[in-house]
């Protein structure tokens, strides 16, 4: 999957009122959560380690990068003890959501029990540059790609036509706002 597919998914999901109503989120932090597992490992990639789906594809990661968005989120804002509490379940509970759907969409070629149990690199890359034109290649001639991709892109017009998005300022309330 690459990123339009990534972002959009946990966005509609909590278009959903039934979901839109019970839980509070912080769409900006779903929206950096679900492209995270890829950057971070895109940027080992680069380095020459891993294969583009490495330690952060994993629960592991999940679970403790989670964690520290809890910790690090409840000692830094200087609220009242319950407003902090509160702030922090709603920025940990929508980075857990970003990145655990993220999870579920690359399965099941992803490393998900990393380091407890080695699995096999589905794709070798001798050098960065290889890894883009591979994927480039893949992108146009894998149609489930190219069709998750537009599928990605329509569900995100809908999010901005049905929330009437039409302005930067919109968008930034969109997605700043914990709802």
């Amino acid at each position: 999957m690459l990123f339009l597919f990534h972002m959009a998914i946990p966005l509609i999901i909590f278009e959903i009122p039934y979901l839109k109503n019970r839980l509070e989120v912080n769409r900006l932090t779903i929206l950096i959560a679900s492209l995270l597992p890829d950057i971070i490992d895109k940027v080992f990639l680069f380095f020459g380690i891993g294969d583009g789906r490495f330690i952060s594809h994993s629960l592991l990661f999940l679970v403790i990068s989670v964690l520290l968005i809890f910790l690090v989120n409840k000692t830094l804002f200087l609220t009242s003890f319950s407003e902090k509490i509160k702030n922090s379940y709603s920025i940990a509970l929508s980075f857990f959501i970003g990145i655990f759907i993220h999870l579920l969409l690359d399965l099941p070629n992803i490393p998900l029990f990393y380091p407890f149990i080695e699995y096999k690199k589905y794709y070798f890359f001798p050098y960065f540059g290889a890894a883009i034109t591979s994927w480039i290649t893949e992108f146009f001639s894998n149609p489930i790609l190219i069709s998750t991709e537009i599928a990605g892109l329509i569900i995100l017009m809908f999010i901005i036509i049905h929330n009437k998005l039409y302005s930067p300022k919109k968008i930034w309330q969109y997605f700043s706002k914990t709802q």
